[in-house]
């Protein structure tokens, strides 16, 4: 494979997109398709590439422009009792305050206290476009 000639094909759809002599939602699903394929051949050999990394020292890794990190740490509460009770309330609490806002646009007020809340906001994500396979 010529990665030259993939580049030089990816940047003529580009161009062409930007002027407006191709069809941007085909050149976009065409991406997506690479992208996809890219990223499953990536997953498909990525342990096959870290136990070849796994065969150098960190200098030879670094005169080839590679480094090889280990992965964070993360914690998982979920075995904590404690933890699973107040995230359990925290959801019940989000769902309650979001029913009362989508009911009434005017103040929050808690029923039981009658202290007026701040209202939780909201903010949209990013659009995106999806195929049907």
């Amino acid at each position: 494979m010529d990665i030259a000639n993939v580049l030089t094909s990816i940047n003529a759809d580009v161009t062409a997109v930007k002027d407006g002599t191709t069809d941007p939602i085909r050149v976009y699903r065409k991406f997506k398709t690479l992208a996809k394929s890219l990223e499953t051949a990536m997953d498909d050999i990525f342990s096959a590439a870290l136990d070849e990394c796994d065969k150098y020292d960190k200098r030879e890794l670094a005169e080839r422009g590679i480094s090889v990190s280990n992965g964070s740490k993360r914690w998982d509460y979920s075995n904590c009792g404690e933890w699973v009770i107040l995230n359990k309330k925290i959801k019940v609490l989000e769902a309650e305050l979001k029913a009362r806002c989508s009911l009434s646009q005017s103040e929050l007020v808690d029923a039981e206290t009658g202290e007026i809340l701040d209202r939780p906001t909201y903010t949209l994500t990013k659009r995106s476009i999806s195929f049907a396979r």
